[in-house]
């Protein structure tokens, strides 16, 4: 089994602290940690985890900003049009879960509606 490098392991103890924040409602520490991870890192899915402690904030305007054009995932196109759901910008939400190409998530595959009723009771994507 290969080691993990210094680097390695210092992004999944983050990623761990990150989802334990969430969990415990603890929304301004997560950010926190997400922020360094993306500094150690910035990928679309670090991106996606600082966008999710942001969409716990209730900073919509965050998400959009952090995710960008970095919507390859689905989970990711999904979150971004949550949030621009939430901003009233519409065409964009519609947009966002068509994806390039019409292959995009729906939000019934992603087991919600875009207007946050439905789905998980937890309120809890998956990571």
């Amino acid at each position: 089994m290969p080691s993990l490098t210094r680097s390695e392991l210092a992004e999944c103890t983050l990623i761990e602290s990150i989802r334990a924040s969430l969990e415990a409602h603890c929304e301004d520490n997560a950010v926190f940690l997400a922020e360094r991870l993306v500094a150690m890192g910035d990928t679309e899915a670090n991106a996606y985890l600082l966008a999710r402690c942001y969409y716990a904030c209730g900073k919509p305007h965050r998400v959009c900003e952090v995710l960008g054009r970095r919507m390859t995932m689905p989970a990711t196109r999904y979150l971004f049009a949550k949030a621009c759901y939430d901003l009233e910008r519409l065409d964009e939400a519609e947009r966002a879960l068509r994806g390039t190409g019409g292959g995009g998530v729906t939000a019934a595959s992603a087991g919600a509606r875009v207007d946050g009723t439905g789905g998980s009771s937890s309120g809890d994507d998956s990571f």
